[in-house]
């Protein structure tokens, strides 16, 4: 039986590799932009955790505590907004290889197709073959018992 060669294997192969790639950035950035916000949660958490138990002060120190959490807080509110656009960097990165990855999948799914298709067809000439073989064989299996009954009629007649 003739081996099966399909001439756009390497096509397929690179596109699947591809895939794959894209497949891990994009899990990347997801764990990256989960990070981010779980920081903000607790950043911001902390914030109102201690905007909490300066509320439960007495007057006069609480006046000295907020005059401090309000100097740090404006640090605080950079950072969350440094992690937010961040976040949102990676989203929009996300969102477009989402969209590529789409593309790819669909493009590799057209080559998977396509493979199928010259497999099975393939398949079929190689049956095709193997049937012309049986049908010679058996043709000159035939014709091989007919000469020698030809001749075993000739010789005994």
């Amino acid at each position: 039986m003739q081996r099966f060669h399909w001439p756009l294997q390497r096509v397929l192969d690179v596109s699947t590799q591809r895939e794959l790639a894209l497949r891990s950035e994009l899990i990347s950035l997801m764990q990256r932009i989960t990070h981010h916000r779980q920081e903000m949660i607790h950043r911001r958490s902390v914030v109102r955790l201690l905007l909490s138990d300066i509320g439960q002060e007495d007057m006069a120190r609480r006046v000295v505590l907020q005059e401090v959490f309000m100097g740090s807080a404006s640090w605080e509110e950079q950072r969350t907004r440094k992690l937010q656009a961040e976040i949102d960097q990676w989203t929009a990165q996300r969102t477009e290889k989402t969209a590529e990855l789409v593309k790819l999948r669909k493009s590799t799914q057209t080559l998977e197709r396509q493979r199928e298709d010259a497999l099975r067809e393939h398949q079929r000439e190689q049956t095709r073959r193997e049937q012309k073989q049986f049908d010679e064989v058996a043709q000159i299996s035939f014709a091989r018992r007919a000469a020698e009954r030809r001749i075993a009629q000739e010789a005994g007649v």
